[in-house]
């Protein structure tokens, strides 16, 4: 990757990295808009947005690269360019790829692509692409990179062996609507109910006859509860919005430290809503329940978008950087 990109490792064998919107003097970086901003945006925005650090000018006299990047600006494709120009200071083959959206709960493993056959389709730059997924696992060798476009949602990493000893890597896109609170889990595994990660697990060790002492964990990204402000019309809207947060404490009313449960809610109050102590809480716990060692789990380099100043896509900058993401991808040490 780029300079300004990090690269962690995983486990032994995979490792994953995060691309940055701006640098630290606020430079455009590399990273990601979804093609919806640029569709809105419009051929002008587009530019501004598409991130290539001023390269435009430097088409002039690339006539090659000025067609591709006016036949880009044509198709609003600015997170194509984006991604190809990441996947390529990766070392990766643009075909390599399988980039995730995290637009559904299911949990896919790339050994069955055959049979989600309906819904992958190629990108125009070689990359496939495979919707409806928070959760995706592969072996080396079947894909050379799992990638997902993300903003202020909480990445997870795996890596461990199948039953064969064959080396497993994957990721876990924790977001709002699939994080709740012990009391209100919306998710269930032989008449149990769980979070998200540990259904995810599960459903991994399952497909591949893993030994659960085997996964490696890497928390890649998460918002703490200074950036995650909320505020709520009644208790009744707190609930629905964040289901089981408040009764696990991961909900705090900072404008009144000593409310408690009964108390009116105020709209002008704000609280702050915890997902990075969320899904650490939901890792340890699947990780207990499942017997891994606490010696598996690193959060080493984790970013809080929101700490970036705009760095990193955040929900908090859309007002001034509009609709964007960052680029997370897993992949072997080893291509």
């Amino acid at each position: 990757m780029t300079e300004a990109n990090a690269i962690y490792p995983v486990g032994e064998s995979t490792m994953h990295t995060i691309s940055r919107m701006r640098d630290e003097a606020g430079e455009l970086e590399t990273g990601n808009v979804v093609r919806r901003a640029c569709m809105v945006a419009g051929e002008q925005a587009c530019k501004q947005v598409c991130q290539l650090r001023g390269e435009y000018e430097s088409f002039d006299e690339d006539t090659t690269a000025r067609e591709t990047i006016t036949q880009a600006i044509e198709a609003r494709s600015c997170a194509d360019i984006n991604l190809l120009r990441e996947i390529q200071l990766l070392g990766l083959k643009p075909e390599q790829v399988l980039m995730v959206g995290v637009t559904g709960d299911r949990v896919g493993f790339a050994d069955r692509l055959d049979e989600y056959a309906e819904d992958i389709a190629q990108n125009p730059y070689g990359w496939y692409e495979l919707p409806g997924f928070n959760a995706f696992f592969a072996r080396v060798g079947e894909v050379g990179a799992l990638g997902r476009r993300l903003a202020d949602c909480a990445d997870v990493n795996f890596e461990f062996k199948d039953k064969d000893g064959n080396t497993v890597f994957g990721f876990e896109h924790g977001t709002r609507t699939n994080m709740f609170g012990s009391s209100r889990y919306n998710f269930e595994k032989d008449g149990a109910p769980m979070s998200f990660t540990e259904y995810a697990m599960r459903e991994a060790v399952r497909h591949y006859g893993a030994d659960p002492t085997s996964i490696r964990i890497k928390l890649g990204a998460a918002i703490q509860g200074h950036n995650f402000v909320k505020h709520f019309s009644d208790r009744e809207a707190m609930e629905t919005h964040l289901p089981g947060w408040y009764a696990d404490g991961f909900v705090k009313n900072v404008s009144n430290p000593n409310w408690q449960e009964g108390d009116e809610v105020i709209q002008s109050d704000t609280w702050h809503a915890d997902t990075r102590g969320m899904i650490v809480r939901d890792i340890r716990e699947a990780m207990a329940r499942l017997g891994v060692s606490e010696n598996n789990f690193t959060t080493e380099g984790i970013i809080d978008p929101g700490d970036s100043k705009g760095m990193h896509s955040s929900h908090e900058f859309r007002d001034v950087y509009g609709d964007t993401r960052d680029l997370y991808i897993t992949f072997p040490r080893q291509q």
